[in-house]
């Protein structure tokens, strides 16, 4: 404690906190950059070959979670594409049909075919 503040618990009266001038958005970043340099915080620290020995057993789990994940990815945007081709078909429908047009389709909408989701590697 300060001086002034050891005085004024002496006589009783009331000792307010230190008004910090920093934003409290960043108190936490600066707390966490103080963590290092304390003593305490060495036991916390791990080796490359600790973080190695315990990525051997998540390694399988995650090349799976990840080629999952880009399967994921692949079938939404393969739907996007669909619907997005649909929704393009619709109002060429839609625009015939104002013109007057014959709205008669010749084909039929083969997505599939349009669309090469590819392999994942």
């Amino acid at each position: 404690m300060l001086l002034q503040q050891q005085i004024l618990v002496a006589q009783g009266l009331p000792v307010e906190p230190p008004q910090f001038k920093t934003d409290p958005r960043y108190l936490s970043w600066i707390g966490g950059s103080v963590i290092p340099k304390l003593d305490g915080s060495k036991d916390m620290y791990i080796t490359r070959e600790q973080y190695v020995a315990a990525y051997k057993n998540y390694a399988p789990h995650y090349e799976e979670t990840k080629n999952e994940t880009i399967r994921s990815l692949q079938k939404e945007i393969y739907e996007q594409r669909l619907a997005a081709q649909k929704q393009a078909q619709e109002q060429k429908m839609a625009q015939q049909t104002e013109k007057g047009q014959d709205a008669v389709m010749t084909h039929e909408f083969d997505a599939e075919a349009d669309i090469d989701l590819g392999t994942i590697e």
